[in-house]
């Protein structure tokens, strides 16, 4: 009978996995580079396994969901400003986009061979047309139209 009870407690026995885990990087000490290497290795029951796969799966649905959630919100945008944005004229465009690459007047002056008066009446164009409030909004619409 000893030995029936060893072999069902054998059978028993929950199957498990085993992960190798291997990771190497670089560490500055004393102006000097050295790589260490960390190896490990976990032994996990399959329940253990499918909880870490379920971890993940919903990990990366989450990432993929807030993904979708941004890019739908980026559509809408671009939508919303569309016919505002196609208003513009090839110069206005060309001042939106140094503007919200940082650029001053008087630089977008230079760099267009324009007067800074010019850039000055391009910029309440801009801000007509788009219904600009600031720089932050500027941004966006250069962002959503991919000028920056």
């Amino acid at each position: 009978m000893g030995n029936n009870d060893e072999a069902v407690q054998f059978n028993s026995k929950p199957k498990t996995k085993r992960i190798q885990i291997q990771t190497e990087y670089e560490k500055v000490s004393n102006s000097e580079f050295a790589t260490i290497n960390i190896q490990a290795s976990i032994t996990l029951t399959e329940n253990e396994l499918r909880r870490i796969e379920d971890i993940v799966d919903t990990t990366i649905k989450g990432f993929v969901e807030q993904k979708a959630r941004r890019l739908r919100k980026q559509i809408s945008f671009i939508k919303s400003r569309k016919d505002q944005f196609e208003s513009l004229t090839k110069r206005e465009v060309q001042v939106l986009k140094y503007l919200a690459r940082g650029k001053n007047n008087p630089q977008i002056a230079g760099i267009l061979f324009i007067s800074r008066r010019t850039v000055e009446e391009h910029r309440k164009h801009l801000n007509k047309k788009l219904g600009i409030k600031n720089n932050v909004e500027l941004w966006e619409i250069a962002r959503a139209f991919e000028l920056i």
